[in-house]
């Protein structure tokens, strides 16, 4: 895909590949206007930190939360989602899990997230992980030991600063 301007500093015109996308209404986001194909916003957004729970996966628990952010965008078939949480006096037991994103994922696989950490026990030289579970609204944290190529779960802290996921996945199911 190719992306190009009229070369001017105030531009509105935007060309993807030959469409050229300079009339009707658009979606503004900063300094960028965005149309789709048929000059209309085909997107949907929306608030899901209501439903967010950090969660064990021995014995899910309860939390005392201090910060709870869910929002999404779907474009297509395709969520896209940002989360942040923060919590205390979680009771749950076992790894960490993330339940309550807006719409069940397909079953095609993982899908990696982006993930930002403050007070989760993660080993010393480990990498921390994420994914959005197949066929749920979940997302699964583990870690990784590079020196062992190990692969583990990460433990549900009775507290954390703050946890942010960035990510998306798709709603359609494999044929």
């Amino acid at each position: 895909m190719k992306l190009t301007d009229d070369r001017t500093a105030t531009s509105r015109r935007v060309m993807v590949g030959i469409n050229n996308f300079n009339e009707g209404p658009v979606i503004q986001s900063g300094n960028v206007s965005l149309l789709n194909a048929q000059g209309a916003d085909d997107t949907t957004r929306g608030d899901f930190a209501d439903a967010l729970e950090v969660v064990g996966t021995t014995s899910a628990g309860m939390a005392y939360y201090t910060k709870r952010v869910g929002r999404y965008t779907i474009a297509n078939d395709l969520v896209y989602f940002h989360i942040e949480v923060g919590w205390g006096a979680h009771n749950g037991t076992g790894d960490i899990q993330i339940h309550g994103l807006p719409f069940p994922s397909s079953n095609v696989g993982h899908y990696p997230v982006t993930l930002r950490i403050d007070g989760l026990p993660i080993g010393a030289g480990n990498v921390p992980m994420g994914a959005v579970n197949p066929s749920a609204v979940t997302i699964g944290l583990s870690q990784w030991t590079p020196s062992s190529g190990e692969l583990s779960g990460i433990p549900l802290a009775a507290s954390c600063k703050e946890l942010a996921i960035s990510g998306f996945y798709s709603m359609r199911e494999s044929s």
